[in-house]
């Protein structure tokens, strides 16, 4: 089995030490969970992983350069309809794909809608969709299901496995609950590295 292999890294922010000589392997073409309590380095090690925070020592091998990412903050431009939001992104993708992947979480009735006058939970799935409908072969969701009701979540998870198409899907949970419900929805072992 391939892997994304993170060996000895270690960061700090300045007397502050979130990695000391920490080691993992993510497994490819599969689905790992990152979980820990708040505060322990799951999106300090996300954004080290999309090369968007530098680290003092350690090294990370087999992280291709074409990521898709869901931040755990939505980035959507607010002013924008959920259609273009996502057009934004891919301005290639067919309309038709835009709209069966908004379907499957939900949106279709709001694709017109701009993205300021959505809810939490729907600017969550809205972000979701985005990530995932990247051709991009690692996929990288902080906090995917933050603010979803039960309904929303199982749908987010199914449209996940249906568009992740065997692909790397790295997701950063703090809820032990999410990795249960993946572990539903799809027929290849679900990983976890707990920091």
């Amino acid at each position: 089995m391939s892997m994304i292999s993170i060996r000895g890294l270690t960061k700090a922010f300045g007397a502050r030490v979130i990695f000391d000589n920490f080691s993992a392997d993510i497994p490819t073409n599969h689905i790992t969970f990152i979980s820990a309590p708040s505060g322990r380095g799951k999106s300090t090690l996300f954004h080290i992983l999309l090369g968007l925070e530098p680290y003092q020592a350690g090294e990370i091998r087999g992280m291709p350069e074409k990521k898709g990412v869901a931040f755990q903050t939505d980035c959507l431009c607010e002013q924008l309809s959920v259609i273009d939001n996502i057009r934004l992104v891919h301005p290639s993708l067919a309309t038709t794909d835009i709209l069966a992947c908004l379907d499957k979480v939900g949106l279709l009735e709001d694709k017109d809608k701009k993205a300021s006058e959505l809810s939490g939970g729907m600017k969550r799935r809205l972000a979701v969709c985005r990530a995932m409908l990247s051709d991009a072969p690692v996929l990288l969701l902080d906090e995917p299901f933050a603010g979803l009701d039960q309904v929303s979540k199982e749908k987010t998870i199914a449209m996940m496995e249906e568009y992740r198409h065997n692909r790397t899907l790295l997701i950063i949970s703090h809820d032990p609950d999410d990795i249960q419900m993946m572990q539903k929805y799809v027929s290849s072992p679900v990983y976890r590295i707990s920091l």
